[in-house]
């Protein structure tokens, strides 16, 4: 069985009176839209985070679930990073520690 980490929109939508931590998710997106389906989408949740707003600032947060990428590869793909100062030297750092793992990858905005 694979691990996921939900984000707190599906906690609230969809585990709002038990603590969600251990308890078991079936992802049938996993099963049912991958390009290579998942045969057994159950996944033991292990951890829980904030919401991400995908969409735009605008968009609505929707409830999401994170699943290692060795278990299904499709969708986006963003890296979100939070720092005090100035984000641009983390971003250049970032970028080229990301392509001296694998050249393939192309950065946003590059």
């Amino acid at each position: 069985m694979g691990v996921c980490i939900l984000n707190d929109a599906f906690v609230r939508q969809f585990l709002p009176t038990a603590d969600p931590i251990g308890k078991q998710v079936k992802l049938a997106r996993l099963e049912r839209d991958a390009p290579e389906p998942v045969k057994d989408p159950w996944f033991e949740i292990v951890g829980v985070c904030s919401n991400i707003k995908n969409h735009g600032v605008r968009g609505a947060i929707e409830a999401e679930a994170y699943a290692p990428l060795s278990i299904a590869i499709f969708g986006n793909f963003m890296f979100y990073l939070r720092t005090a100062g100035d984000p641009a030297p983390l971003a250049k750092a970032l970028d080229s520690t990301i392509l001296s793992v694998d050249h393939t990858v192309y950065p946003q905005g590059t």
